[in-house]
């Protein structure tokens, strides 16, 4: 069976234009009652490796992927996050570790990639 092709999207007539730097603060951070994450990459296995804490770094589960989406999933659906914006967070660091594996770069949680 043949997919139906997507309609082309429209701009509403009530368009809200959001400017996204201005609602944004770096400095802003709120604590998951679920725990937060240790990310890094593994050279030796290409996977990226995603450890979950609850206190003084301490990894109580780990996730190994070959990618960010494999990663995220896994994390999900083991119901680890509880706010959006850590999910968004997960989402970020675990797309760089990605791009760090691939390019044989080296990745550093919370830091930009260096090319």
């Amino acid at each position: 069976m043949a997919k139906s092709p997507k309609p082309e999207p429209t701009l509403s007539k009530n368009l809200k234009d959001v400017d996204a730097a201005a609602n944004y603060d770096s400095e802003e951070w709120f604590y998951d009652e679920k725990g937060y994450f240790l990310i890094r990459i593994s050279q030796e296995t290409r996977k990226i490796e995603v450890g979950h804490c609850r206190q003084n770094n301490v990894i109580l589960e780990k996730f190994s992927g070959n990618n960010s989406k494999e990663v995220c999933q896994a994390v999900i659906n083991a119901g680890l996050i509880s706010r959006l914006d850590h999910a968004a967070y997960l989402g970020r660091e675990t797309t760089k570790a990605e791009t760090a594996l691939r390019l044989n770069i080296p990745y550093v949680q919370d830091s930009d990639l260096e090319f």
